[in-house]
């Protein structure tokens, strides 16, 4: 009865970890626009040749890897289109100890 019950649980949690490993992910652009309701946050995200959206991944590990990049490069193209330089930063911080 012990053999039993152990090659039942073996076979359910080996199962369980193939269930991690069987399934496929992927990014639609319908989902973009929704979790995104800004248009231009969803125009950055789609345009781009890199863009996640649409690839199909086995598993996912390498989808929310593959997201976290994505975002790093999207988040790099907004900052250096809406950020502050290292000299403006500097400039600014020496104006508001000057009380400009």
């Amino acid at each position: 009865m012990r053999k039993l019950g152990m090659a039942i649980f073996l076979l359910a949690f080996f199962s369980f970890i193939a269930s991690l490993f069987l399934n496929s992910y992927k990014l639609n652009e319908e989902t973009v626009r929704d979790v995104f309701p800004d248009e231009m946050h969803q125009e950055i995200l789609l345009s781009d040749k890199n863009s996640v959206v649409g690839k199909t991944f086995s598993s996912k590990f390498s989808f929310i890897k593959s997201l976290k990049e994505r975002f790093k490069e999207v988040n790099k193209q907004v900052f250096s289109k809406y950020g502050f330089s290292k000299r403006e930063i500097a400039m600014l911080a020496t104006s508001a100890t000057k009380g400009e």
